[in-house]
């Protein structure tokens, strides 16, 4: 699987002919929101005729089986989007048979036009009750399309779940190439893995591509050691978004088995207390009912774990430490 981020507007249908033809067989499309209005206050560049064209276009290479996959993002909980605009861009999508959807709730990111506009009084902060009520009807309403939540945020048909997205999410190994882009590269001095990130500009990443090409570092503005400390917390923050959870089979491969021994204590103790935490064939999971509160339940399990496994690495039986699958 090979996937292709575009924005509406910014390819023609020839343009993304001819990336289809160099071997992109997946495209994902921030799509955000099909009203012209709410594209403008989250400061989007396509309008909604555009984005209407080029989901025609991904909805044809679909058909014609020039493509494997293809997906669209929303954002919701936007400024003037009620209930009602919520339904109206996933019907409006939906109609385009795209077997993958992601959904995302608004934050405002500082330093953004949104960000002075809530300052000045321009616009109101996202209804974080709100924001929770549309995430939790969102399986619902593209259930009835047959696309399932995988993970908190990304719904799909059987058989079109990102691939990309997966290794990120279960702490696979990546290569960046472009510009701004990170990566995690496996081995490294805890055998965790290597995390870098590219420059964020297209004359410094030139540069520091050509300056560091002889030793393999392509455009680097930085690394970073992954630890085991670090690997664990990464991967209890991503892999209970998934709706198959944590596996504790990997966990016990990279960090040992005293780690995921704890990792699975802590998880049947909050359980046992009324977190929402299921555990189930080696692996832990949030409970479907609990998505919304997911951040408080991480971080419960996350210092219970660390907690019971102080004294084990006081005395050195914290387990050994693996290479990460890839």
């Amino acid at each position: 699987e090979i996937t292709l981020e575009a924005n509406p507007g910014a390819a023609e249908a020839g343009d993304l002919e001819r990336y289809i033809d160099v071997g992109i067989n997946r495209i994902s499309l921030g799509v955000q929101a099909l009203d012209d209005a709410r594209l403008r206050a989250l400061d989007r560049v396509h309008d909604a005729a555009a984005a209407h064209q080029t989901l025609r276009h991904l909805a044809s290479f679909l058909m014609r089986g020039r493509l494997r996959s293809a997906s669209a993002d929303l954002i919701f909980g936007g400024p003037g989007q009620g209930f009602a605009d919520l339904r109206a861009d996933v019907d409006a999508l939906l109609a385009y048979d795209l077997p993958h959807l992601s959904a995302y709730a608004l934050t405002v990111e500082p330093d953004t036009p949104l960000a002075k506009m809530v300052a000045r009084g321009a616009a109101s902060e996202p209804d974080e009750g709100l924001q929770t009520t549309m995430l939790e009807t969102l399986p619902a309403w593209l259930g009835e399309a047959g696309l399932r939540r995988y993970e908190v945020s990304n719904f799909a048909r059987p058989g079109h779940e990102s691939r990309h997205n997966l290794v990120y999410w279960q702490g696979g190994a990546y290569l960046a190439l472009g510009v701004g882009a990170h990566g995690l590269l496996p081995g490294g001095a805890h055998g965790l893995g290597t995390r870098y990130g590219n420059q964020r500009s297209i004359p410094a990443w030139t540069e520091a591509a050509l300056a560091g090409a002889a030793e393999g570092r392509l455009g680097e503005a930085f690394r970073e050691e992954v630890t085991a400390a670090g690997h664990l917390d990464e991967l209890l923050l991503t892999g209970l978004r998934l709706r198959v959870g944590v596996s504790l089979a990997t966990i016990r491969g990279r960090l040992g088995s005293a780690v995921a021994d704890a990792v699975k204590k802590a998880a049947l103790q909050l359980a046992a207390d009324g977190r929402a935490l299921v555990v189930i064939d080696d692996h832990v999971r949030v409970d479907d009912a609990a998505v919304a509160g997911l951040d408080g339940i991480v971080l419960a399990l996350s210092t219970a774990a660390e907690a019971l496994l102080a004294p084990a690495q006081a005395t050195g039986e914290s387990g050994g430490v693996r290479p990460p699958l890839v």
